[in-house]
């Protein structure tokens, strides 16, 4: 197989994690200044290859957005928060359902292999989507890797 990594990544993998997450930083801070309709209209578009009807939403993506836009109340907020919304299915539908938890935390130093006691396990975080790091075997998990891309 092939290497696929540019030049610049393989010389320096920490600059080029760096770079990246102070993009990421302050593509934050742009889209923050953003109306709220625009940014979703856009992002909307990147990902389905056209714009959402939100004055006249049919599909359940747009039907989602237009919720989001117009009449966000704090019960959304909650089913919102990956974390909260634990409490909310615990008390609906009781918490057997739920999958077990080993540890929340708010900084990432607190993330460290000798609080996770699970040989399998993964790491998701809450403020975004994607970020999802499955470990079959934490002997040979990247903690360093996994720090740098949260």
């Amino acid at each position: 197989m092939r290497n696929t990594k540019t030049q610049f990544e393989s010389a320096a993998p920490s600059v080029y994690y760096s770079l990246r997450r102070t993009y990421r930083t302050v593509r934050g801070w742009y889209e923050a200044l953003l109306p709220d309709r625009w940014l979703v209209e856009r992002l909307y578009r990147r990902y389905n290859g056209f714009r959402p009807d939100l004055h006249n939403p049919k599909d359940l993506s747009e039907k989602i957005l237009w919720l989001t836009l117009n009449r966000m109340t704090p019960f959304h907020r909650r089913c919102a928060d990956k974390v909260a919304v634990r409490r909310v299915v615990a008390e609906r539908v009781g918490p057997e359902v739920l999958i077990p938890l080993f540890q929340v935390i708010n900084n990432l130093d607190d993330l460290r292999p000798d609080r996770i006691e699970a040989e399998a396990f993964v790491i998701k975080a809450s403020h975004d989507n994607g970020s999802t790091f499955i470990c079959h075997d934490r002997r040979e998990f990247d903690w360093d890797r996994v720090r740098s891309l949260l």
